[in-house]
């Protein structure tokens, strides 16, 4: 079982990149039939209790692969522009966007964070990739601006970790789908960059096993350092990697004096930040009354060993006492 599940991964890992040799629709379509297959074969051998979540992620990748597949025929009556606003409505439910976004919401709910990593950022490489061979700026701007406003006010006062991270990732597709129609190797920056970070953060919470905010009280004051500093990455923050991916969007839209969209654009991510800076100050806080609290316990027993012990070891734990406080 093992050995089979390291074939899968690998198999994972291999197959979206194929689609950058592919030169036709069809090859694209068999290549994104045989992705889903694969997903849906690594979260079967790696996540319990998913109850009736792969059969909705087939029924649902299903549904948008067999629209792909007829609308290819629409090329031959040469309807190029209809095939073109289908096709793009098809990858924004792949990409589980507003107002599509139930079923990759509760995807992510209920499998493990290393399933939660390869659905959230992984899986996404191949819907940005047909985007940028689709290009609609229109009907994209349409998306962003709801998406942008949907991720932002659906984030306020979640406490579920991976709830937080699939509005998170909401917000970071409108930033792809942006820079896609802008530069296509900002784009692949933009991309390997999210995936390190999100890599990183969604091991370290494999590791210490958290599922919400809570969960973060009885973590390890030493993973600190590392969390705070990927958390504030992933939010833009400069001078971390993170604030680089979005500099380059803000960068190219001021030369083509797109003010508003910036503007607009700038507010999200400011939102975002605020939230990833409460995340790390509450999960700072925590292990500091955490440690007080320790502090406290140990104090308590100490004081009441020294009021049941015999008397002539008194003077003696006394000491110890004071010279451990001093």
């Amino acid at each position: 079982m093992k050995k089979l599940n390291n074939w899968i991964i690998i198999l994972l890992l291999i197959n979206p990149l194929m689609i950058f040799s592919m030169n036709n629709w069809m090859n694209l379509w068999m290549n994104m039939e045989m992705n889903m297959l694969i997903f849906l074969t690594f979260i079967i051998l790696n996540n319990k209790y998913l109850y009736d979540l792969p059969m909705k992620y087939y029924l649902i990748n299903s549904l948008s692969s067999m629209i792909f597949f007829m609308m290819m025929n629409l090329l031959i009556l040469n309807n190029l522009m209809v095939f073109k606003y289908l096709m793009n409505l098809m990858m924004m439910i792949k990409l589980g966007l507003f107002p599509f976004y139930y079923w990759f919401l509760e995807m992510m709910i209920f499998i493990n964070w290393m399933s939660c990593f390869f659905l959230s950022v992984w899986q996404k490489l191949f819907p940005l990739y047909l985007i940028n061979l689709l290009m609609l700026k229109d009907m994209n701007m349409i998306f962003v601006i709801f998406n942008g406003i949907f991720s932002m006010f659906m984030v306020i006062n979640e406490y579920m970790l991976k709830k937080i991270f699939s509005y998170s990732s909401i917000n970071h597709m409108i930033w792809m789908i942006l820079i896609l129609m802008v530069n296509i190797i900002f784009f692949f920056v933009y991309y390997i960059i999210y995936l390190m970070l999100n890599f990183m953060l969604m091991m370290i919470f494999k590791k210490i096993n958290v599922l919400s905010l809570v969960d973060l009280l009885n973590e390890s004051l030493n993973m600190n350092i590392y969390f705070i500093m990927i958390i504030i990455s992933i939010g833009g923050l400069p001078p971390f990697l993170g604030f680089l991916m979005k500099f380059m969007l803000i960068y190219e839209m001021i030369l083509h004096m797109k003010f508003f969209l910036i503007l607009m654009l700038i507010f999200f991510s400011l939102f975002f930040l605020y939230f990833y800076m409460r995340l790390s100050l509450n999960y700072m806080m925590m292990n500091f009354m955490k440690l007080k609290f320790y502090i406290y316990k140990l104090f308590y027993n100490n004081f009441y060993l020294i009021l049941n012990i015999k008397i002539f070891n008194m003077l003696n734990l006394l000491m110890m006492f004071i010279y451990i406080i001093f």
